[in-house]
């Protein structure tokens, strides 16, 4: 059983909401955008991309069955992963030729991606720009086909997938992907609000305008209620993670 399909397995189990926003109208939808045990590549800093499959270490399996135990009377209407319920486009980032390599491979990439170029990729890899252009599409369908009353989606992903969605669902650009902490297992609960009048985003006054595929969601508006959090995690299952650091190249 893959990383994405264990912690999702595990969620899938439970059946009302983390948190009740007071947001009104209600939401259309709420995102659960939950990031995976911790493997042993993970512990070791070793890239894991999806060319990559690793189960989950120990630890990795503590943290999905704490996740659960959270979750079992949270509302959960739909578990999306990429082989648990399967939703093409939201795969964690091609590395290319460094996936399973060490993270010092990384560092020209994310020098690029921090300055503003996020068509920079590794060799025989994905940009982030191309990895938002097919993530972000894949989340549309997802709400079009289960958004409504509120519906709760869970969706069990890796982690540069998950920094990549946050900031453009929040964002509307990816300059701030780099800052989205994402300790293993956290849940990063997402309110969606729908109008279908808004046809485009409101006018950008940043560096760059919003990507073609956030442009298709304008539609929907996203609101963080929590990001990054491990309250269900214990001291044994909260190891110092570099994945953490909003500079780190730990991605998974």
């Amino acid at each position: 059983m893959n990383t994405t399909t264990a912690a999702a397995a595990t969620v899938a189990a439970s059946s009302p909401a983390i948190s009740t926003s007071t947001s009104t109208p209600a939401p259309y939808a709420t995102l659960l955008l939950i990031r995976h045990g911790e493997t042993e590549l993970n512990a070791r800093g070793i890239l894991q991309g999806s060319g990559v499959d690793y189960p989950l270490n120990d630890v990795g399996r503590a943290q999905a069955r704490q996740l659960g135990e959270r979750l079992a009377s949270a509302r959960v209407d739909l578990v999306a992963a990429s082989t648990l319920h399967v939703v093409p486009g939201l795969e964690e980032i091609s590395w290319g030729e460094f996936d399973g390599k060490a993270n010092q491979n990384l560092s020209p990439l994310m020098d690029a991606w921090n300055s503003g170029d996020f068509d920079a990729r590794c060799p025989g890899g994905e940009s982030a720009a191309e990895v938002e252009a097919r993530a972000l599409p894949a989340i549309r369908q997802l709400l079009d086909e289960h958004g409504g009353d509120n519906r709760h989606l869970a969706i069990v992903i890796h982690g540069r997938l998950l920094r990549v969605i946050l900031s453009s669902l929040l964002d509307g650009v990816l300059d701030r992907m780099h800052t989205y902490d994402h300790r293993n297992t956290c849940i990063n609960q997402i309110s969606v609000y729908h109008d279908p009048a808004h046809r485009s985003l409101p006018a950008w006054t940043g560096r760059r305008a919003p990507s073609a595929a956030r442009q298709q969601l304008a539609a929907y508006r996203f609101e963080a209620v929590c990001l990054n959090d491990t309250q269900h995690l214990t001291p044994l299952t909260t190891p110092v993670d570099p994945a953490t650091s909003a500079m780190s190249p730990q991605h998974s």
